[in-house]
């Protein structure tokens, strides 16, 4: 049992130093790190108002944090010399009081139990004080065979981490009998104290063995951004130190929202795209007030399972006022790659869903296809907050069929759209608000081309609610998965339940369940370490990638107990033979 001591501390008891010699430690680390990230802070801040817009939940995250790490390490420096105890539990020998086995659940939308439970350990949340490690959420799910992963950001990982290397938001849970039960394993290791990994977080996977953990990745000490990826030859019960499959000097570049995918005929073979918000005016050239400002989405590879990366490639470069974000990737069983991602003109209403092909494995992409265009959600200007203060983007969630049917081969991109439902309010700063619904569209012929949205969610009995942040999969047999926020329970659209909704006939016509147990609301500034308006900007579905069993697994954040913590995501109703959905459309 873990030590909660400081449970009875000070009202900002942030207590996580399992030592007296790391307790002693301790207020040099948190002056070097106010010291560092103050500098990151003063580089990443240079970049546009209109593009800072853009960043990932992980890399605002980070940038609250560095702005009120002077208050916090005044708190930390209070306690020194009070007994404390870690809060989240990290794996290995350094695991301090052990993780949970959190069983009797099901997640995914195939077999499993009727009941829902815990991906990440709620009794670990407390352990570091009462202001903070409270959040839990933004998730991605790897499944191969028998063993599933649910990697999230993690509050309750940022202090405990520093008691044993760097600092670290990504935490993870671990399934070895495909989603009933998982053991929440605390945070990847970062034995580098000058490594900052901040969350975003990407999980794929090879083999039952073989897993990957890609997120954002600062060296404070390098003043460099990038990406690291975390591999595991366990399966996940433990991780080896993050490798950076790219990185830039923060002096012009930051590096934010990365994807990864593994090439299902070489699982060596390992892509990671992210965009690179850009200052140095290489690309873009220079105008009167200095560089043209860059947002880039970009490719790197690796051929030896995460080791070594390649220089990267460019998929899309939006020079200022246009920018482009919110990447994906997938590769076919050919090894053919496909990239998705949000580009935003200088002006809505309308955003565009785009997307490009290689078939050399990255060497160089095809032509840009339009996948669709796109109205931005929520009530700000440019949209960009649902109801409830949640901070909104379109990014889109892709996903590709292989199964051996005649589905094989097609593509499906979801996405959140204004499309259906813009009323006027007169406190919006755009005059209007766009209610969200959860879109998907389909390529039959490898991307070339698209057909007209599917409005997944079309069987709510109003259009005046959000459905958002909706999660794309298809299983071994075809069917796809589609699963969403949605607010039609609640007509003033602020209680939120998580829905799931699956096709069998290529999206044609769905069936729909409510998974969750009560209704939640948007909980503002519930963790101190957490920015304004944070949910996160995705959660994700996963079929097997071996391709053994049917059904898919997933995950998302859940505030109905109060924090947010991580649930899994499976209607227990959909197994083969199961009842029917409650509702269909």
């Amino acid at each position: 049992m873990m030590n909660r001591c400081c449970l009875t501390a000070a009202v900002a008891g942030l207590c996580l130093l399992p030592t007296a010699s790391a307790r002693t430690e301790q207020p040099d680390q948190f002056e070097r790190i106010r010291v560092q990230s103050g500098q990151v802070r003063a580089k990443i801040e240079k970049i546009p108002g209109r593009h800072q817009a853009l960043f990932s939940a992980g890399a605002r995250n980070f940038l609250h944090r560095a702005r009120v790490w002077s208050e916090t390490q005044e708190k930390l420096n209070s306690l020194k010399g009070t007994p404390g105890a870690p809060g989240r539990p990290r794996p290995s020998a350094v695991r301090m009081g052990g993780s949970r086995q959190v069983s009797g659940f099901s997640s995914g939308l195939g077999t499993g139990s009727l009941t829902h439970g815990r991906v990440s350990d709620p009794l670990a949340d407390a352990a570091n004080n009462f202001l903070s490690g409270f959040v839990q959420s933004e998730t991605s799910t790897a499944w191969c065979g028998d063993v599933a992963l649910v990697g999230f950001n993690d509050s309750g990982s940022v202090l405990p981490s520093l008691a044993v290397g760097g600092l670290v938001f990504s935490g993870y849970s671990r399934s070895t009998d495909r989603g009933r039960s998982f053991t929440d394993m605390g945070f990847v290791p970062a034995s580098n104290p000058d490594f900052e990994l901040l969350g975003d977080p990407v999980m794929a996977c090879g083999s039952q063995k073989d897993f990957h953990y890609a997120n954002l990745l600062v060296d404070v000490g390098a003043l460099t951004t990038g990406v690291g990826v975390s591999t595991s030859a366990d399966g996940g019960a433990s991780f080896a130190e993050p490798v950076k499959a790219v990185a830039k000097g923060l002096d012009s570049h930051f590096i934010d929202k990365e994807w990864m995918a593994v090439d299902p005929g070489h699982p060596d073979r390992l892509y990671v795209t992210y965009t690179d918000f850009d200052g140095s005016g290489d690309v873009c050239g220079f105008d009167a007030f200095g560089a043209v400002f860059r947002t880039g989405v970009e490719l790197v590879r690796s051929l030896d399972g995460g080791q070594t990366w390649s220089a990267p490639v460019v998929v899309e470069s939006a020079c200022d006022p246009d920018g482009a974000t919110g990447s994906q990737i997938v590769v076919g069983d050919d090894g053919t790659l496909y990239v998705a991602w949000e580009h935003f003109p200088a002006a809505v209403p309308n955003n565009e869903i785009r997307l490009r092909k290689s078939s050399d494995g990255g060497a160089s992409f095809g032509p840009t296809v339009l996948v669709a265009n796109t109205i931005p959600v929520g009530g700000n200007e440019g949209r960009q907050f649902l109801q409830g203060i949640i901070r909104i983007v379109e990014f889109p969630s892709l996903a590709l069929d292989r199964s051996p049917g005649p589905s094989h081969g097609t593509l499906y991109v979801a996405w959140n759209d204004g499309s259906f439902a813009t009323i006027p309010d007169p406190i919006a700063l755009g005059g209007v608000y766009s209610f969200s619904d959860a879109l998907l569209v389909k390529s039959t012929d490898g991307g070339a081309s698209f057909g007209t949205p599917t409005r997944v969610n079309r069987g709510a009995t109003t259009d005046f609610t959000d459905q958002y942040m909706p999660a794309v999969a298809v299983d071994k047999n075809g069917d796809i998965g589609v699963c969403y926020y949605d607010r039609r329970r609640d007509p003033s659209n602020f209680l939120t339940d998580r829905r799931c909704s699956r096709s069998a006939d290529g999206g044609d016509h769905w069936a729909s369940q409510r998974v969750n147990e009560r209704s939640f609301p948007s909980t503002e500034f519930q963790d101190f370490e957490i920015a304004y308006g944070y949910q996160g900007d995705y959660d994700t579905l996963a079929g097997d990638f071996l391709r053994r069993f049917r059904g898919l697994l997933g995950a998302y954040a859940d505030n109905g107990l109060g924090s947010q913590d991580v649930r899994s995501n499976r209607p227990p109703d959909w197994a083969s033979g199961g009842s029917k959905p409650t509702d269909r459309h």
